[in-house]
């Protein structure tokens, strides 16, 4: 299984996900895929192998399992400051370190005060 990494401090773990992520699992293993939260490309994570493990330990399985994806694919996507969004690098300006729908929107308020 492939080890999660502890939740940076003071964040919620449904609050480091795309807006939009599915949950394919099997009996067999965990899967989910992650959406950009703009154009909605999807990031499949690679699958985690599920345990024999019943109850409690089964959800806490879930919750480590659900981390470990989202660790993977938030490599594949990037947090715009302005708006929170997680935005795939298509949809992220890196020379402004934005996302597009941002740059678009600072670009129309900038061409009002002219």
């Amino acid at each position: 299984m492939v080890a999660a990494r502890p939740l940076r401090a003071g964040r919620k773990m449904r609050d480091t996900f795309t807006r939009k992520y599915t949950d394919e699992s099997t009996e067999d293993e965990y899967v989910f895929t992650f959406c950009c939260d703009i154009c909605g490309k999807p990031y499949r994570a690679s699958a985690v192998c599920r345990g024999n493990k019943k109850g409690l330990f089964r959800g806490r399985e879930y919750r480590r399992a659900l981390r470990a994806a989202w660790h993977e694919a938030e490599l594949h996507f990037n947090r715009c400051p302005c708006c929170s969004a997680w935005v795939c690098d298509d949809d992220f300006d890196m020379s402004v370190g934005r996302c597009k729908a941002c740059e678009d929107e600072g670009k129309k308020k900038g061409s009002e005060r002219d």
